[in-house]
Parts: structure tokens; sequence; C-alpha cells
């Protein structure tokens, strides 16, 4: 339905979208866990409360093992997220031209910290069938029931599938209360309804998961530990204002990757459209509170990108899990179109953001490439001082993190966003499959402290300028940088 009414608008997001995921689709690098599937094939995403995303990979496949269909799911999820976007603007712009739609819709997808989870091979067709699914919980049918109890279960789906996008419905459901409001036809008893609605959508969908899904489906010592939440005393307040911090970190530095006079541009502009929509609604209304809720909305819109995040205890606190910060992009340029009336004027506001986003995501790209490029290096210098050794080597930890390759340091240097989000895979959970993928068959081992004091005892096999090998027969410690300890 959507598809067939915004056909040229789901053409171009989807270009738009191409083009800005083309250095992926290219590189075809694998990212983080994509080495463990790679190797084994496993889904192994239930135990983290997304068995849909098991059910959905699975059937993608046509049974078990997982295989590479790089870059089938990117293209997939791409047009996905297209679709996504269509649906929350067909909702919020509905009287905006093609090309309005068209840009705002493509800002779901140019959310900087979504480019982590659109370099997954294996992971990003069931996030984006999460987001997916929130946007469609805005579409609205004639019939009252289901436009109550779809929602409900198009959430709890998302949760099934990926949890980090839940913050998309909160912040979607801040924009259509505001929406309303700015709207004269609407009564504020109205608009406090339709938020009343959304709360007890939320709640009874969250409550579904967790006894449904949660309580049956998370396991894992890993699992468990990430989804505990904070003890509400002291410490548990000390764990929240920590969380907030490295959150705020990330968007810190996304701000100071921008050109200042982009900042102050879009800061202008924002202020000013709100300052345009609180005159036009005092004028109509004279509530006050509706004042203070336009006042205060962007400030929550940028709250919930990552608010669901902090009350837990063991938090991922990493840029990938920031999937709502698109609806916040959406949301913010929302406010913008209602305040003015040119569209040309609208559209040109936008365009220096999409050029900026082009730039950083080849920048991302291409420093990733580079950092995988040494890392491979190393590998490769590794496997050439170990392959003779006897016995076989069968277990590795690593100490310490392999320095930046040049061009990914000049990067960060200059996009500062780019330090979290382009990884040294070495040194991580995932160094062992990495290993094993480029031709040593290892397991990776956390040692014990007696281990560790034994294995670096013993002289160094290696001293290069990039690691150190310490070995005791079968098990080895490569050290990044710092002593083997």
């Amino acid at each position: 339905m959507i598809l067939k009414k915004y056909k040229k608008e789901f053409f171009i997001t989807f270009i738009l979208s191409l083009i800005y995921c083309s250095g992926l689709i290219i590189a075809g690098m694998n990212y983080l866990d994509d080495y463990g599937r790679y190797l084994g094939g496993y889904t192994g995403w239930s135990i983290n409360g997304r068995p849909f995303a098991d059910l959905l990979m699975t059937a993608f496949n046509f049974g078990s093992p997982l295989l590479d269909l790089s870059p089938l799911p990117l293209i997939m999820s791409l047009m996905i997220l297209s679709v996504s976007g269509l649906i929350i603007t067909s909702k919020f712009l509905t009287h905006e031209n093609v090309y309005i739609r068209s840009v705002v819709a493509f800002l779901l997808i140019a959310n900087p910290f979504f480019l982590e989870n659109l370099s997954f091979k294996y992971d990003i067709l069931p996030m984006s069938l999460s987001i997916l699914a929130l946007s469609l919980a805005f579409y609205k049918t004639s019939i009252y029931k289901v436009d109550f109890l779809l929602p409900i279960f198009l959430i709890f789906v998302s949760l099934g599938l990926y949890q980090a996008s839940l913050g998309i419905f909160i912040i979607l459901s801040i924009l259509e209360f505001t929406e309303f409001t700015i709207k004269i036809d609407k009564s504020f008893k109205s608009c406090l309804t339709v938020a009343l609605t959304r709360c007890i959508q939320f709640l009874l969908a969250y409550f579904l998961y967790k006894i449904i899904i949660a309580q049956f489906c998370v396991a894992g010592e890993y699992s468990l530990n990430l989804a505990k939440t904070i003890p509400f005393n002291a410490d548990g307040m000390t764990t929240v204002l920590n969380n907030f911090y490295k959150f705020n970190f990330f968007i810190g530095n996304y701000i100071n990757s921008m050109p200042k006079a982009l900042v102050v541009w879009y800061i202008l502009v924002l202020a000013g459209s709100i300052c345009l929509l609180i005159k036009k609604v005092w004028k109509h209304s004279k509530n006050l509170f509706v004042v203070v809720a336009l006042f205060t909305s962007p400030l929550l819109f940028y709250f919930f990108s990552f608010a669901h995040f902090l009350i837990l205890e063991n938090t991922v606190t990493t840029s990938r899990v920031m999937v709502s910060f698109g609806a916040t992009l959406i949301a913010l340029a929302s406010y913008i179109i209602y305040a003015f009336k040119n569209e040309k004027i609208k559209l040109l506001i936008f365009i220096p953001f999409i050029l900026y986003s082009y730039v950083l995501s080849m920048s991302y790209v291409n420093a990733s490439i580079s950092q995988i490029r040494k890392d491979e290096r190393i590998i490769s210098s590794i496997q050439r001082d170990i392959v003779h050794l006897s016995p076989r080597i069968k277990y590795v930890n690593f100490n310490g993190e392999v320095s930046s390759a040049p061009q990914k340091a000049l990067a960060i240097t200059k996009f500062p966003v780019l330090k979290d989000l382009t990884k040294s895979y070495l040194g991580t959970d995932w160094s062992a499959y990495m290993l094993t993928y480029n031709g040593i068959d290892v397991i990776r081992k956390y040692f014990s402290t007696k281990e560790k004091k034994t294995i670096c005892s013993q002289p160094a096999l290696v001293e290069t300028s990039d690691y150190t090998i310490n070995s005791d027969g079968e098990n080895m410690i490569v050290s990044f940088g710092v002593p083997c300890q």
C-alpha cells in the first residue's frame, strides 16, 4: 500500500540510501561477530532475547547453517528502512512534497550511529525489520480495535527482533503528541488521549515481551548480566549518571565532528523553528502546557535516543545501540518543516546535512578497511611466528589494543565520532574467530592469574613494534603495546 502510493518517494529514498551505503556494499568487509557466523553459521540471537531474529535468518537462509549472502541482506534492509522512513513521513509530513518526504525518510538511515549496524552482514536484516515494525505501529486503519491492538503486537515483534530500536516508538509518540497540539483542529484533550493510548500500548507490549520471551529465552551469563536493571539506591543512580555521560559523549563526538558553521546553522534553524511553532500555538490556544511541551520535546527526542539503556546495570555503551537516534533526526527535521512554508527553503536546509552524511559514511568505510588490512597483516605475521611451534598453539588471550592504522587515525582526528565506530578486532572477544578466519585455528581462553603468570614468565617468542608473543606449550598470550600480564 505504501509502496504503491509513494513509489516515487521510495525510489528517491532508496537511491539516496544505496549511495550512502555504496562503500559498505563494495567493501564487503566482515564486522565483529560476522567472523564467528562466517565460520560456524550459527544464529544465537535467542539467548539475547531475540528469538524472531533466529527464526527470520534461518528462514532467509532456507535452514541452518547461516551463509554469507552479502550484500543481499544489506540491500534488502535498505529497502525495508526506506519503507520505514516513508511510513513515518506519510504520517507526520502528509502535505509535503515528494522530495521533502524522501529526504526526511532518508534521515532514518543517515543516523551516524547506525553505520555500525549497517556493517553487519548477518544481523542488519532483523535490525531493519525491528525498525519497520515500530514505524508500522503509527500506520492508521479505519478500525479502532486494530489501531489499538496492532501496535502492541508490532512492539512485541520489534523487541523480539532487536531491542535497541525501542526508543523509536517513544520518540515518534512524543512527535505525534506535539504534532496534534500544533494542529488547530485538534483539542488538547484528544492530544492527551492519544499520548495515553501510546503509553498503554508500550507498557502492555513490554510486559508481554518480558513474560513470554525474556523469561524463557534470555540465557547465559553474558546475556543475563546485560539484562540486569540497576538497584534503586545511590549506587544505581551513579550507574545511571555514568551511562548518561557515556551516551552523551558519543553524541558530543558527533557534534564535534561536524563543521562549526554547520552546527551553528542547525541550532539557529531549530531554535527559530521552535519559536515560530510556539508563537503559532499560543496565538490559537493560549495553553501554557502545550508551549512547555513544544519547548521541551526536542530535549526528549534527544534523551530517548538512548534513555532505555540508562537503567541497565551492565549496559552495552557503544554507538551501534543508538538506533533510535535516526527517529530523533526525523523528529527534529519535522519541527523545522512545520515551521517553514516555502518548500524550496525546507529542502535547501537539509542539503548540507545530507552531503556531510555521505562524507562521514565514506570516511567510516575507508577507515575501517585500513584497520582491517593492518589487523590482517599482523595476523599473517603471527601465523608465520607460531606455525612451526610444537606443541601446536590451541588457546590464546590478548593484552592491550592494536594501534590505529594511519588512515583510521587521520579520520578520527577529523571526525571524532568514528573513534567508537571503527574498531580493531584484535584484542576483542572476536579475535579468535578472526585468527581462525585467517588460518590460525585457536580458541580464545581467559587464563587464570596463575596461568597468566606461568605464560608471561617465559621469554618472549617474538617481539615486534606491533605485538609480543609469550607461550607456554599450547597456551599463548599476544600483547599489543603493553607487557605480558
